[in-house]
This record gives structure tokens, sequence and C-alpha cells, in this order.
């Protein structure tokens, strides 16, 4: 109807903490943050694979989050994907992550990008 007013959706917007942590994770994969800067809000897993693939997005601007789009699958914890925006190029990756101690913790990454090869 024109002229009426729209019924905000309730519930269904990316909590602001997971995407405190998408953003964090795309800094890490463009070079601009280390994986142990992201210690308390990474599992060990998680950070190890963030080590290896460090720097493996080619960005050289700051990395802009375009869209996070999450599903609860339970309680205090989400499945999301992240859209990062480098300059002409997008690029996606998903994780999970879980609630502990008041944070969000990423327990699970997913990523295009591979570890560059150790040279001989």
């Amino acid at each position: 109807m024109p002229g009426a007013p729209r019924a905000r959706l309730r519930g269904h917007r990316t909590p602001p903490g997971v995407c405190r942590l998408a953003q964090q994770i795309a800094e890490v994969l463009v070079g601009q943050r280390t994986p142990e800067s992201l210690s308390p809000a990474l599992t060990v897993p998680v950070r190890e694979q963030l080590r290896t693939l460090r720097s493996g997005l080619a960005c050289c601007t700051a990395p802009r989050l375009d869209k996070v789009f999450h599903q609860s699958p339970a309680p205090h914890q989400v499945e999301a994907s992240a859209v990062v925006g480098c300059r002409c190029r997008r690029r996606v990756f998903a994780f999970r992550a879980v609630t502990h101690q008041g944070r969000w913790v990423c327990s699970q990454l997913e990523t295009d990008l591979r570890a560059p090869r150790a040279r001989r």
C-alpha cells in the first residue's frame, strides 16, 4: 500500500558482533591484521588456518564488508557468509560462530583461498 508505514522485521538483522568478527576475519585475509590479534575470537584450528591464508586475498585498500548473511541453527550459534569488496572485485567466505562468555567465537571457516605453496 503506498504511503503505509512499513513493518520492521525483527530478529533478521545479523548481530553486530558477528558483523564485527566478519570484518576482522576479512582484515586478516588481506594481511592488515594478524590472526593472533583475534585469538580470543577464534578457535585454535581457525587461527592456524588463518595463519596459512593471511594475505591470500589481494586487496590494496581496506576490505569493505558489503553484506553479511546469517542463520541461527541453534541458540547462541550462527552460520554466516560475508561478501567482501576490494575495489572492483568481490570475494565471499563463510564461518560458524558460537557465543562463549558473552562474545562470538569463530569455530569454522570456509573460503576459496588456498594456502601459498612452499618454495623449493
